[in-house]
Order: C-alpha cells, then sequence, then structure tokens
C-alpha cells in the first residue's frame, strides 16, 4: 500500500480518507515493494519496484548469478509521470539487495514499457564476504549543486566529484560495520571503511548520510584507543574529489 501524506498536517493528501480517521492507502502493487524512489526533477512522483519477477540465468551458470527482472509502477499514475518516467528510465540506475540473507547487491537498470508494464533487469551482481550482511542502501539524492569544486589556500581548485550514480551501503557482521560507497551503474566500490562492532555483539549503531561528494557517518564507540578518550559518538566525513591533483578534472 501507498499512503500520500501532508507531511506538514499528517492529512490524507488526496482527500480520501476524512480528518481524524484510518488513513486510506492506495493499492498499486500485487506483491512487496522493493523499494521506492523519487524521480528526479519530480519531487511529486515515485517509482516503486514490484517483488513478483521473472526469474533468468545470468551468463555464467557456474557462478549461479541470478539476473532478476521487476515491475516497474509510477505514482501518481499520471500521463505526465508516465513520459518522465520514459525521459529518464535510461538513465536510471539503482541497486538492490538480493540473496537469501541479504550478502548480495544488484545493480539495475530500467527499461520502457513492455506489455503494458515497464520492467527493471540486472546488470551487475555483487556478494559480499561471508557473514556480512546488508543493513540499507543509501541512494545519492538529486538536486541542484551548490558549487563544482572547493578553491584551497593556493588559489587551486578541488573538483567535486560529482557521480550521479553514486550510493552508500552499510553492513554488519559479527565483528565489524562496514560502509560503503559504490557506482551502483558499474558496481566499482569507491569508498570503504570497517568499524569494530560494539564489544562484538554485532549489532551496528550506524547512520549515514550522502550529499554531493560529501560523505558523512557517525557511530557509538565504546573502544578506547587514546589515553584519556572516552566512549561516544564518533564522527567521520569524506570528501570525494576528481582526479589525483588539484585542477585535476579527469573524472576519476
Amino acid at each position: 500500500m501507498i499512503f500520500h501524506v501532508n507531511a506538514l498536517t499528517g492529512e490524507d493528501a488526496l482527500g480520501k480518507s476524512p480528518a481524524d480517521t484510518v488513513l486510506e492507502g492506495v493499492d498499486l502493487i500485487s506483491g512487496p515493494s522493493l523499494g521506492a524512489y523519487q524521480l528526479p526533477g519530480h519531487s511529486k512522483a515515485v517509482i516503486v519496484l514490484d517483488k513478483f519477477r521473472q526469474v533468468r540465468f545470468g551468463p555464467d551458470f557456474a557462478l549461479s548469478i541470478y539476473l532478476l527482472q521487476f515491475q516497474v509502477y509510477v505514482y501518481p499514475e499520471t500521463l505526465a509521470n508516465e513520459k518522465a518516467f520514459a525521459n529518464f528510465a535510461g538513465k536510471l540506475n539503482i541497486a538492490l539487495r538480493t540473496g537469501d540473507v541479504g550478502q548480495q547487491l544488484t545493480g539495475h537498470k530500467f527499461t520502457t514499457v513492455e506489455h503494458g508494464r515497464a520492467i527493471a533487469f540486472a546488470t551487475w551482481a555483487s556478494s559480499f564476504p561471508a557473514g556480512e550482511k546488508i543493513l540499507s542502501v543509501i541512494p545519492r539524492p538529486s538536486g541542484p549543486i551548490a558549487s563544482l569544486g572547493k578553491v584551497v589556500g593556493n588559489r587551486t581548485t578541488l573538483y567535486k566529484y560529482l557521480n550521479p550514480h553514486l550510493s552508500a551501503v552499510t553492513t554488519v557482521s559479527s565483528t565489524a560495520c562496514g560502509v560503503y560507497v559504490i557506482d551502483v551503474a558499474k558496481g566499482n566500490i569507491v569508498y570503504h571503511a570497517s568499524i569494530a562492532t560494539n564489544k562484538g555483539k554485532g549489532r551496528c549503531d550506524l547512520h549515514v548520510a550522502l550529499v554531493e561528494n560529501w560523505l558523512v557517518y557517525v557511530y557509538w564507540d565504546e573502544e578506547y584507543e587514546w589515553v584519556g578518550q572516552t566512549k561516544g559518538q564518533k564522527l567521520v566525513t569524506v570528501e570525494l574529489y576528481e582526479g589525483s591533483i588539484p585542477d585535476d578534472k579527469t573524472r576519476r
């Protein structure tokens, strides 16, 4: 079910549910939802992936890679939103958690309408180490860019790495929490950090945000790495830039 709510008042944005009553949802898809994603450039339109799927084998049977196809729905289902999705379909890339224990990340692209419904199909698959489970996949939000670079003290410029296909991925194992930045168009790992779990309990108190070229993550640390250090929340920031030297625009 999809519930369309006015964020300021909490009321039904569609006006179907009377005030102070249970919200009336929209029955959009027939199976469980794999996720909802805002359509770039359209703040009032989302695409939803239906878990009902067609299964086909990948190119390498020895690796037992399944390439899955998922039905795609646009909400609200208006002609304008359908046209907007059709214009963006070839440029969109997303990553989904797959596998029985959530250890596999699969990249998907979108086709145009097929048999009356667009589909998302797998383009790559990557498995994490045994025992490492994916907790969340956080896409880099679209929107206006404040600036294309940062001018440093010697008047050179660091150009931001503004790859629109980046997503942050968090994982957990029995000994560590993982933070990844992945290019979901290709499956490449751009950044990775490993953080010890709290006293080896296999739980992650980890929060991540990714905006433009800036990754921020916060976690609870009970380890005493330095004399006089106390346990508490630690905040780590990572900035991604083009190339390897200032004024480098080689898009590496």
